[in-house]
């Protein structure tokens, strides 16, 4: 359900087949880390979107995140300062609302360079139409390979500074590379905005920098455009 097509799918593939470092080892867990987009340029305030990212890399000490959207649609970070986001949020999260006129399936993406075991997403608005917020796990980059598992819950008519959080654990054994998720309504694919994106991953044993790069690498050979880098502090 991901970004789709042949060339992306094998692309996918590599990038796998470079990030997974195999060193026979055992796995271990990593602690939770949260990406809460402060440090991130932003592009948009309540009511002006102008769609100013079409990539985005955020690192929290080992593990990177790269977020698109399924159709490679702009988007946004967005700074609110009045109304406010809840306190744990700050003042920035991702905004879907570019293009929001236009009546598409669209997604974010987040794909990871390490493998997952957990995540959690924190989604909000500011009331009007009735969403529900979900999340679907894959075992590849870009919302590609074997689907995991999922995650809903109603938001309803709320307003922030309240927010609604999903979190999805993969079986046992099991992990996944990336998570499509969105808040939606009856009449908007994508409406909600996203924030604290907490995961926890499988620590691949040193070199644990090819595993980013080698992601890295095969991003920059599938997207289109310019991207967008922020480093944020562990």
């Amino acid at each position: 359900m991901g970004i789709g097509g042949t060339q992306v799918t094998r692309l996918a593939a590599l990038c796998m087949g470079m990030a997974i470092v195999l060193t026979g080892s055992p796995p271990a867990r990593a602690d939770l880390v949260v990406f809460d987009f402060e440090e991130c340029a932003a592009t948009s305030e309540r009511f002006v979107h102008p769609g100013g990212h079409e990539f985005l890399e955020c690192s929290v000490g080992m593990i990177t995140m790269f977020v698109t959207r399924n159709d490679w649609a702009p988007f946004d970070v967005i700074e609110v300062t009045q109304p406010a986001f809840a306190p744990q949020w700050g003042t920035r999260a991702l905004d879907p609302w570019f293009g929001w006129e236009t009546p598409t399936d669209n997604w974010f993406i987040a794909s990871f360079s390490l493998p997952l075991t957990y995540v959690r997403l924190q989604f909000t608005d500011f009331g009007q139409d009735s969403d529900t917020a979900c999340l679907m796990a894959y075992s590849s980059l870009f919302g590609l390979g074997d689907f995991i598992g999922d995650a809903t819950a109603p938001w309803g008519t709320a307003s922030s500074p309240g927010f609604v959080t999903l979190e999805y654990n993969a079986p046992a054994d099991e992990s996944f590379m990336s998570v499509m998720f969105r808040g939606y309504s009856t009449v908007l694919s994508n409406s909600m905005y996203v924030d604290n994106i907490a995961v926890e991953s499988i620590i691949i044993p040193e070199p644990a920098s090819a595993s980013v790069l080698g992601v890295g690498l095969c991003l920059l050979a599938v997207r289109r455009r310019k991207s967008h880098r922020c480093i944020l502090q562990s």
